[in-house]
């Protein structure tokens, strides 16, 4: 059985607990373990900040988040009509180095890639599209 989720939201930092909440209760009411919903909220949390601090630099705009738990599977997909953003284009930074030394920006996108088992980004139709996937059975595919 396969549910679905959809919020969509300004893009702005007030939304931040909306859509911790809504993840929360879209994952809940998939039953999800408490540990994975935290794991995805911290994710999502830090894509939908970037957005909200970098895809609209002339103003807000908007996101639309869905969330679809199918089995075993959550994949998570966020939508922006933002300035055009591939975050996978980072390199992984270089945790080894000392913080003073490192350079700035590509550890958020780090931490996403580490939670989430996949990460995919195209540019669709004038939005960019954020694809997270989570799979609950234990291996990474």
């Amino acid at each position: 059985m396969s549910s679905t989720y959809t919020l969509a939201t300004n893009a702005s930092l007030k939304e931040i607990s909306t859509i911790a909440e809504f993840i929360t209760s879209s994952l809940t009411c998939s039953g999800v373990m408490e540990e994975i919903i935290f794991a995805i909220e911290l994710a999502v949390d830090e894509i939908t900040n970037n957005i909200m601090m970098y895809a609209y630099p002339a103003g807000e705009g908007t996101m639309k988040i869905m969330i679809d738990v199918s089995g075993t599977d959550i994949s998570i997909e966020i939508r922006d009509q933002g300035k055009e953003f591939n975050p996978l284009l980072f390199p992984p930074p270089d945790i080894s180095s000392n913080s003073d030394e490192r350079k700035i920006g590509g550890l958020g996108i780090h931490m996403v890639r580490s939670i989430m088992d996949k990460v995919n980004y195209e540019r669709r139709d004038g939005q960019n599209i954020l694809k997270l996937n989570k799979s609950l059975s234990g291996t990474k595919p």
